[in-house]
């Protein structure tokens, strides 16, 4: 579940700063936590 602080702490950089990068972080992170959720048993 560590990759839940991922996708809070740039989901709130994405919020506050505004930059494009953030929003890209969010969206690449986001991938791979839904990837490792469905695969997880």
């Amino acid at each position: 579940m560590g990759l839940a602080r991922f996708l809070i702490y740039f989901t709130w950089k994405d919020i506050r700063i505004k930059k494009p990068v953030y929003e890209q972080l969010r969206r690449f992170w986001t991938r791979i936590f839904a990837v490792s959720f469905v695969v997880a048993p």
